[in-house]
Order: structure tokens, then C-alpha cells, then sequence
């Protein structure tokens, strides 16, 4: 069974996606190692210290699920909750307000994107929501001995499938 294109995989692409279709997300963030994947091609290092061209520094994590197997007899609902990390390498605020910005910008229309998956030929989001974005002085996100602003960008995307599709992928 090859589960690589399962429905939570679609979402974390898609979003991703969104992201990078954007020129100006990509001019602020533009290194390809500024923006970190956890998708098995990229991987994050911790260097002792950040260099100019290491940051700003943007990842899109898994922040936690919400999932409702067979909550009623045909429907299963699936919850993802997800972050987009930002961190600036040091204490340039306005790093931050202008890698928020290019963020915005790339994030427009992503719920269109979103909800237009399909799986077992079905489309299955059925609603995708930014929640809030909360920022910090932090050096734990950085490296050891520097402090930089950080933000983190959460949102929600609630998804539904026919419990029996996904019976059937068991089989």
C-alpha cells in the first residue's frame, strides 16, 4: 500500500506550496535553507552562530492533531493544528515585521488551495483558519548566546472523511 500521498502529507505540501508561490516570501526568504522542511529533503542544522544570510528562518511544523475516529457511523473528522516558525537570527525588529508581512502576502488565497484537495477523489478540508501569531525574544530558536525575535504563526485546517474511504485503505 503506498500511503505517501495520505491526506495530512497533501496539507503540509499544499501549504508549503502556497508559501513559495510567492515572490516576495521568497525574496525576504531567500536561501533555500532559510526555509526548512521537514518533509525528509531538507534538514534543519544548529550552527553555533548564525550568519546574515542564515536568517530570517522559516519552518512549517506539525503544532498537534485533533482527530475523531468514526465519531458518527459514516463520518471521521481529522483536526491538524500547524505553525509557521519564524526566527530572525538577532534583534532586528523590523526583520520580523517585514518577514510577518511576506508571510501574509504568500498566505493569500490559501484557503482556496487548501480546500480544493482531494482524496479518494473527494474533496476533504472544510475549513482552514489562521488562528493567531505570537512573537518573542527568544535564544533558545536561535543559536547558543545570540537572542532574535521569533514569531509563530498558528492556524487550524479541519478535514473530513468517509470513514469508510479509509477502511478501505486498509485492505
Amino acid at each position: 500500500m503506498d500511503i505517501t500521498n495520505n491526506p495530512l502529507r497533501m496539507v503540509y505540501k499544499a501549504l508549503w506550496d502556497t508559501l513559495e508561490a510567492s515572490s516576495s516570501f521568497l525574496s525576504v526568504v531567500s536561501g533555500t535553507a532559510n526555509r526548512i522542511h521537514h518533509d525528509g529533503t531538507k534538514h534543519r542544522y544548529a550552527p553555533d552562530a548564525l550568519a546574515d544570510a542564515d536568517s530570517p528562518q522559516v519552518e512549517l511544523v506539525l503544532a498537534g492533531q485533533n482527530v475523531h475516529l468514526e465519531a458518527t457511523s459514516n463520518d471521521t473528522f481529522w483536526d491538524l493544528t500547524w505553525e509557521i516558525q519564524v526566527a530572525t537570527g538577532d534583534m532586528r525588529f523590523l526583520t520580523l515585521l517585514d518577514t510577518n508581512w511576506v508571510i501574509g502576502i504568500g498566505m493569500l488565497g490559501w484557503q482556496t488551495h487548501i480546500m480544493t484537495l482531494e482524496w479518494n477523489g473527494k474533496t476533504f478540508v472544510h475549513l482552514a483558519r489562521p488562528l493567531k501569531i505570537e512573537e518573542a525574544i527568544d535564544s533558545r530558536r536561535i543559536s547558543p548566546g545570540n537572542e532574535g525575535w521569533v514569531a509563530v504563526w498558528r492556524g487550524e485546517v479541519k478535514m473530513h472523511f468517509d470513514t469508510s474511504d479509509m477502511h478501505a485503505e486498509d485492505t
